[in-house]
């Protein structure tokens, strides 16, 4: 299907478009501008990562231009988070720059999951409403360098 067979191309006005791969690569993206309103492109990482940027930024402009290459990344969307900056324009060195300051999300495996759930318990931060109050994390131990090691021997 192409942008012309779209039932909202007379109307839409987003930049990117998700039926429109050719020109994704040199369009930018602000957060004031609109996401792609139809229903079967939702479920789409880089559209929901659009409406998560604006729901944590707002409509602003400010906030700076994203690409269809930034947008593809995994990367965490939270407050402060800036684009590009459309007065300095964007370049490929640019772009390269941004994703690489904005790395994907790393994941932890269960192994991982399981030794910092140790600790926590072992440490003792959260405890039941009759406990008295400590500072725990003080008290919190070091791993040790057999749970060191299980968890990176199980990582990614």
């Amino acid at each position: 299907m192409s942008t012309s067979e779209c039932p909202r191309f007379d109307a839409c006005s987003c930049p990117i478009c998700p039926l429109d791969s050719e020109s994704a690569a040199y369009v930018s993206w602000f957060p004031n501008e609109t996401v792609c309103p139809r229903k079967d492109f939702a479920g789409l990482s880089w559209i929901r990562r659009q409406r998560k940027i604006v729901h944590v930024l707002g409509l602003s402009f400010e906030a700076g231009s994203f690409t269809h290459r930034m947008l593809l990344q995994d990367f965490i969307v939270r407050r402060g988070l800036t684009g590009l900056d459309p007065d300095r324009g964007s370049s490929d060195r640019t772009e390269a720059a941004w994703l690489q300051a904005h790395p994907e999300r790393k994941f932890l495996t269960d192994a991982q999951r399981a030794v910092l759930r140790a600790r926590v318990k072992k440490s003792g931060v959260f405890r039941s409403a009759g406990s008295p109050k400590s500072d725990a994390l003080d008290r919190a131990p070091e791993p040790s360098t057999a749970e060191i090691a299980s968890a990176q021997e199980v990582g990614p």
